[in-house]
């Protein structure tokens, strides 16, 4: 539902009460803010605690300093972001976070921080996947057709765990194996911000005795400009507070509209049990729907779907482009995806594609301790339908 964030406070003259434990130290910092940018991360490895940045914003066409307070709200309340919170969890953030700043010399009261400016904000799910692992799902879809205004950046790390990255200059979609990314230095892990009890917590489920796979799909919404964008095209307030952003219609909405993004209509062909013989499929196609191609575009059908199977759709689009104009692609593929696609409309999806979708569009919340036997009850679905 909901893992990182960052809200902004300006009365900082008010609610900080230790100017002393930001570095560089903080002097006259509510007079003269010509020194930069001043730090404070009180968190260890066994305590958890929100990082603080001093810096400034524009307030009344003028630079005003501010507090930004970043935090993952899971790692806030449980020292873990496997565990995803329920909704009658969220009523325990607000006053947990306003304990941790006292803790921490913030003297933030509830109002403050629940009429705080949020950005950036980042959505998640821990996702179960019963019957595939999460470098399958990833290399799966680093395969579809996704928009050019987005960039893939594909990483490999040890035991075959893969991390996956779209993104533009104001979002970004993080999917990776949240158990392997345990056992990346904190340099090139995806969760770079790592508790000691998260570590452990993730290594004991590796080395449990079920092969238990969390696929962790992340919605990153970096400026404050693409928050409101997004909330518009869903019909909902722009600029949000703190309060209103813990919202969990908002946060389901916001990770299926950008799920969608990622597994778009013309490339649902990727995402269904592909049958043996293409070739043998397609030709009945033709007969059944009293169509007939060309031998040669029969042919190509075939190798088409292959290639896109094996190398990606912008694989394809690209090698085409290479040898032909821009145009002719779109002619091609608009004539040939659709045809693929309705050849395929009737295939069964893949099953990591339906525990997503699930998990989208039904949210029950991750715990750590029901996991056993949440995936002993999937696994057995998953038996039971083969």
């Amino acid at each position: 539902m909901f893992d990182s964030i960052t809200i902004t406070m300006t009365d900082i003259k008010r609610i900080i009460t230790n100017p002393e434990a930001f570095r560089p130290p903080l002097q006259n910092f509510y007079v003269d803010f010509s020194s930069g940018k001043h730090y404070f991360n009180p968190s260890s490895e066994q305590i958890y605690y929100p990082k603080l940045t001093i810096t400034s914003t524009w307030r009344n066409r003028k630079p005003t300093p501010c507090l930004k307070v970043e935090f993952s709200i899971p790692k806030l309340l449980f020292q873990n972001n496997v565990d995803e919170l329920s909704e009658d969890e969220l009523e325990l953030v607000i006053p947990t976070l306003k304990r941790k700043l006292n803790e921490i010399g913030i003297a933030a009261s509830n109002s403050d921080i629940e009429n705080a400016e949020a950005t950036p904000v980042h959505f998640s799910r821990n996702i179960l996947l019963t019957n595939s692992t999460a470098t399958q799902v990833i290399r799966a879809i680093s395969k579809v057709a996704i928009s050019h205004r987005l960039e893939f950046n594909t990483r490999d790390y040890k035991n075959d765990g893969k991390a996956l990255y779209i993104d533009n200059n104001s979002y970004q979609l993080c999917l990776y194996d949240k158990v392997q990314d345990a056992f990346k230095g904190s340099r090139p892990a995806t969760d770079k911000d790592r508790t000691l009890y998260q570590q452990k917590l993730l290594k004991a489920i590796k080395n449990s005795r079920l092969p238990i796979e969390i696929f962790r799909f992340e919605v990153r919404i970096l400026r404050k400009k693409q928050l409101n964008l997004l909330l518009q095209k869903l019909g909902l307030p722009i600029n949000p507070s703190f309060r209103q952003i813990l919202n969990p219609e908002l946060a389901t909405q916001m990770l299926r509209h950008h799920w969608n993004l990622i597994v778009p209509d013309k490339s649902q062909f990727l995402l269904k049990f592909s049958k043996p013989d293409i070739l043998t499929q397609i030709i009945n196609y033709q007969k059944t729907n009293r169509i007939k191609l060309h031998s040669a575009e029969t042919l190509a059908i075939a190798y088409l779907i292959h290639h896109c199977r094996e190398y990606g759709f912008r694989n394809l689009e690209a090698t085409l482009i290479s040898l032909y104009t821009r145009r002719t692609w779109y002619r091609l593929s608009k004539r040939y995806i659709t045809l693929i696609n309705n050849l395929t409309a009737h295939s069964q999806p893949l099953s990591w594609v339906e525990d997503i979708e699930q998990a989208l569009n039904h949210y029950t919340p991750l715990k750590v301790s029901n996991l056993e036997q949440m995936y002993k009850k999937s696994f057995d679905i998953v038996q039971t339908s083969n």
